[in-house]
């Protein structure tokens, strides 16, 4: 049980931090290699396919480090 508090508290500290990039960037947080980001008139289509395996190989080592 414990380990599912500190992936919880992990997981919001990075929702969290990409939630203050995507303000202060303006309308693309991480737009990394492999990240997919399409505008087409007053639509915008971002999907990060490459900040997600980022984040969950931090996340993954984080985690085995502390387990």
């Amino acid at each position: 049980m414990e380990s599912v508090k500190i992936y919880l508290l992990l997981f919001v500290v990075v929702v969290t931090g990409m939630y203050f990039l995507y303000y202060k960037r303006g309308k693309n947080p991480l737009l990394l290699p492999g990240d997919f980001y399409r505008i087409s008139g007053p639509r915008a289509i971002y999907i990060p396919i490459g900040a997600g395996i980022i984040v969950t190989t931090i996340l993954y080592i984080i985690l085995r480090l502390i387990f």
